[in-house]
């Protein structure tokens, strides 16, 4: 469900990671970097990957260019317990679109470091509901699915809040109803609200709009939780 849908656009997320020994950070990294190297099919690197510093954070920077002409930044900072990653996206053709190197900007921004072996996971999330709660409010749609997804699917328990997810996931639908990613993030926010008959019916629905070929396998397990009367949380 955290997928990008505006012609100019940041979306932050992270990852539960153990990455406090420096041999697993530089490991990490490495793979990092390896897995970045190939090009989506028909598109093609701009610059890196590469390892960089990032403010106070090791990290890893890659840029690529889509059909169309979509431009894409992805910056990652490895800390104690988390992978952060932020994604932004760019149309040259339009004048407001994110510059480029705006997603390594972003992430320094967040202040989350500290010394990056002994960064806590929940500070980080604290940081990415406050960042991404005015945006939801002022109508991003971008906001709305990625904050109705933390809340929704967060794998600390701490931060889950299922009436929350549904009310900005079902934000996000009203202003884009034929976006497939928004309505997976709405049936994880239904299935965290514990209704999950609407989470089925919003699965379902979001299976049937898949495009032909496409990788169908972690809509159908999550539809399979939903029957079960389990939440889905991302690992």
């Amino acid at each position: 469900g955290n997928l990008l849908a505006e012609p100019g656009a940041v979306v932050v997320t992270a990852f539960a990671r153990e990455l406090t020994d420096p041999a697993a950070r530089a490991a990490e990294r490495g793979e990092l970097v390896e897995a970045l190297s190939e090009p989506p099919e028909g598109s093609q690197l701009i610059a890196g990957p590469e390892a960089v510093m990032i403010g106070e954070m090791e990290g890893v920077s890659v840029s690529f260019r889509h059909d169309r002409g979509l431009e894409e930044e992805l910056a990652f900072a490895l800390l104690g317990n988390a992978l952060i990653r932020v994604n932004s996206v760019r149309w040259p053709v339009f004048g407001g679109a994110v510059e480029p190197g705006y997603a390594s900007r972003v992430l320094a921004s967040l202040e989350i470091v500290g010394g990056a072996t002994e960064n806590e996971l929940p500070p980080s999330y604290d940081v990415l509901i406050e960042r991404l709660t005015p945006l939801a409010e002022t109508g991003s749609m971008v906001a709305q699915n990625n904050l109705a997804w933390l809340l929704a699917t967060c794998s600390d328990p701490a931060y889950h809040d299922g009436e929350a997810a549904v009310r900005f996931a079902g934000m996000a639908v009203l202003q884009n109803e034929d976006s497939v990613a928004y309505r997976d993030t709405l049936a994880a926010a239904y299935a965290r609200a514990g209704r999950f008959e609407d989470a089925v019916r919003a699965q379902r629905k979001a299976l049937s709009m898949l495009e032909e070929g496409a990788d169908r396998s972690g809509f159908e397990q999550r539809l399979e939780l939903y029957r079960n009367g389990e939440a889905y949380v991302e690992r």
